[in-house]
């Protein structure tokens, strides 16, 4: 929570007050190219669990092989602290951003000038509730995606089947992503976050019916992607645009973390 918590607002702010020129519409675009990778770091850990469980055997895991599965275990966990690392040392390396620099008011209390401009508390509340709404759907499916896939794929009873089970349908998540990316060069953010979660709503709502209806495992399957490919597309990425371009300067960063606050109460 506190450290990709923190890290949310502050990555989406950096990569706005790089942007020192252009319109709203081309600095959401930037923004959003830094959102990409998201999508890619949250299949590597899977990947590398392929390749962990490759090199010890897709079946040497568990109590009967604990030396094979500690190593595994702790090589996992330990790997992720490099792009900690690596993103520690660049950003402490790194001057501030043009939009920063150039401020007046760069020492001022958040609080204190959003007391003074109570207009402030209207993008507050309209981001907070997209994201509350947003993670109520990404997290509602993520908790049933393990459900889903043994549906489809039949109980994955070894870590490799699971590992790349979801690596599959990680990948789904990658064209909803960069289509998002692309259409911010046509229109607004929030545009875009409204026709993400109307396709949501169509989407979960079609899953609704198919298992109401007792549809086949494969119609499912495809529904499911289909959502997956929803919530990737619009939403997700427009969260994570929208309060880095409508905070002004002084509040952004705190005002992102509300917002993003009001994300995991959802």
């Amino acid at each position: 929570g506190i450290g990709v918590g923190g890290k949310y607002p502050l990555a989406a702010t950096i990569s706005k007050e790089d942007q020192s020129t252009g319109s709203n519409a081309n600095k959401s675009y930037e923004v959003s190219k830094a959102f990409f990778w998201q999508t890619p770091g949250a299949m590597l850990p899977y990947v590398v669990g392929i390749a962990l469980l490759g090199g010890f055997g897709t079946t040497h895991f568990g109590a009967q092989y604990l030396s094979a599965t500690n190593f595994e275990f702790r090589f996992l966990l330990g790997i992720g602290s490099l792009p900690t690392i690596v993103c520690t040392i660049l950003t402490y390396r790194s001057a501030e951003g043009d939009e920063y620099a150039n401020s007046s008011s760069a020492s001022n209390n958040p609080f204190r000038v959003a007391a003074a401009h109570p207009k402030m508390l209207k993008p507050l509340a309209g981001c907070g509730l997209s994201w509350f709404l947003y993670d109520f759907i990404y997290y509602g499916t993520s908790f049933n995606q393990v459900q889903l896939t043994d549906t489809v794929f039949g109980d994955a009873n070894t870590l490799f089947a699971s590992c790349w089970q979801n690596v599959a349908l990680t990948v789904v998540g990658l064209p909803g992503v960069l289509t998002a990316i692309w259409l911010l060069l046509k229109i607004s953010a929030w545009k875009l976050q409204i026709c993400g979660f109307a396709l949501s709503a169509v989407t979960c709502g079609a899953l609704a019916v198919a298992v109401a209806a007792g549809a086949s495992d494969g119609v499912k399957f495809t529904i499911f992607c289909s959502i997956l490919f929803a919530l990737n597309w619009g939403v997700n990425v427009t969260t994570y645009c929208l309060p880095a371009e409508v905070f002004p300067k002084a509040v952004r960063t705190t005002f992102f973390g509300l917002t993003a606050g009001m994300g995991k109460v959802g």
